[in-house]
């Protein structure tokens, strides 16, 4: 029996990696005035594209039972975003959730180095664990943020903070962050050119199961 999430095989090196974060927003136009109306709603997450560098069959079999092992929806697998393993921002401290039950687009949070400027900087990676399994989320600082006097900064997050809420506490971790994620489909294809170089392709979604 596999336990997920599990991880990628050392030989799954990526040639690109495609990110597409999602977001629901409605908007309507009105036939008579033009004027539109917005909605936002909740829902916001990360889709992700891998293309795996081409290799021989020796080296490639062990990406292609680790594809197999997850079992098309079924599993899932932890990945940090490539060249993103360090932040831009100096990061200091033990950076932590400030309190529970917290919501919305901006995290409050403690235990960073205090009096800081830059502590994250925009588009420095993070993630916490939240849920019942637990998961690791992986998001995204949108905003340079510094710390005032008490290692207290007000982080700006794309996506929004899941439900369940990450618990009073939980560590956030900003080197080599990481998401779980599974395949977006059940068809697990690879191709083998003539000169039997293998190659493949995966579309993933961030798996938000709690």
């Amino acid at each position: 029996m596999v336990a997920f999430p599990i991880s990628p095989p050392a030989a799954l090196l990526a040639s690109e990696v495609r990110f597409t974060p999602k977001t629901i927003v409605a908007t309507s136009r009105s036939p008579f005035t033009g004027g539109e109306q917005v909605y936002v709603h909740q829902g916001q997450w990360w889709e992700m594209e891998i293309t795996v560098v081409p290799g021989p069959r020796q080296t490639f079999e062990d990406i292609i039972a680790f594809v197999l092992l997850l079992n098309g929806q079924e599993g899932t697998f932890n990945f940090s975003p490539p060249g993103g393993g360090t932040p831009a921002g100096n990061a200091g401290g033990t950076p932590r959730v400030a309190t529970a039950s917290q919501s919305g687009q901006v995290l409050i949070s403690t235990g960073w180095t205090a009096s800081q400027a830059n502590i994250l900087k925009a588009g420095d990676w993070l993630s916490m664990v939240s849920g019942t399994n637990p998961q690791a989320r992986l998001y995204k600082n949108l905003i340079d943020v510094g710390t005032n006097s008490g290692g207290v900064a007000s982080l700006t997050l794309f996506p929004r903070l899941r439900i369940p809420a990450p618990a009073s506490g939980a560590t956030i971790t900003t080197t080599s962050a990481q998401g779980i994620w599974r395949l977006a489909s059940n068809e697990m294809p690879w191709d083998i050119t003539n000169a039997v170089r293998y190659g493949m392709t995966l579309a993933c979604v961030e798996a938000l199961n709690p």
